[in-house]
């Protein structure tokens, strides 16, 4: 009878063995694939990391720069006589500030496509590239939105100036 438990013990303890490399296998494998690639992502997640810090400085200065030159140019006293720049400060803003801020969010752009593109996620970072192709109408829709207050301003001036001058004295 003992050698009938023995064995009836060996089988038993074989085919729990062989359940538990079955079932454990399979996650075994799910967990090291998983870690495999989280410390292969490691790389390209310090290079997008350090791609942001480095367009966040490169924004803020060149946001900065395109400010000071703004407030060197007496840019902002010239808006202020137009309807435009006087409606921008009743909003609490000044066209100098949405300008550097509008140049500023172009490169967090431009650096984020760049560290998207580092991650490799692609949609996304197709979603990001197809930005790009209306910049340039943002920026002429910025340049007109702001020349062209200031050109109206000057012919209206020069209207109300000129108009009264060239009128004839009735005979």
């Amino acid at each position: 009878m003992e050698l009938f438990d023995i064995n009836t013990l060996n089988l038993a303890s074989t085919v729990m063995q062989v359940n538990a490399t079955s079932v454990l296998s399979p996650a075994l494998t799910s967990l090291n694939s998983f870690f495999a690639q989280v410390i292969a992502a490691i790389p390209r997640v310090i290079a997008a990391g350090i791609i942001l810090l480095i367009g966040y400085i490169i924004g803020r200065g060149v946001g900065w720069a395109i400010a000071k030159i703004l407030e060197k140019t007496k840019f902002e006293p010239t808006m202020q006589r137009t309807g435009l720049g006087q409606a921008v400060t009743r909003s609490g803003w000044s066209m100098s500030r949405i300008i550097s801020t509008a140049v500023r969010w172009f490169i967090y752009i431009f650096f984020i496509t760049a560290a998207v593109n580092t991650l490799q996620l692609t949609q996304l970072a197709q979603a990001l590239t197809n930005i790009w192709p209306w910049i340039p109408n943002l920026v002429a829709f910025i340049i007109i939105l702001v020349i062209g207050p200031i050109i109206a301003e000057f012919v209206g001036n020069w209207a109300q100036k000129e108009i009264p001058a060239i009128r004839r004295p009735e005979v």
